[in-house]
């Protein structure tokens, strides 16, 4: 429950929300909050970040990666690209073992 909470805290995007959270992880544990608050919010919550978070550019870079290797199979039927993705990886781990 207490993660759950810690969480919630955390992906808030705005103040309403993070207070709600907030109050309710002081509900919680107290000393827990305590510690949160001397750390600051601007540590652990995405509200209280200056820019934009790293991971988006990762999942970014996943994205374009992914793109990159069914571009030959893109428009063919979902099973094709399926069977060809599972080829591709079944190569790629293959070549790794080797």
């Amino acid at each position: 429950m207490f993660r759950n909470v810690f969480w919630r805290v955390a992906n808030s995007t705005n103040y309403v929300y993070f207070t709600r959270y907030e109050n309710k992880m002081q509900d919680l544990d107290p000393v827990t909050r305590e510690h949160l608050k001397k750390k600051g919010p601007k540590h652990f919550c995405i509200l209280f970040f200056k820019s934009v978070a790293g991971y988006s550019s990762m999942a970014s870079n996943i994205a374009e990666i992914f793109n990159g290797n069914i571009i030959e199979v893109r428009y063919k039927p979902t099973v094709i690209i399926l069977k060809e993705m599972y080829n591709s990886i079944i190569t790629r781990i293959l070549a790794r073992k080797n």
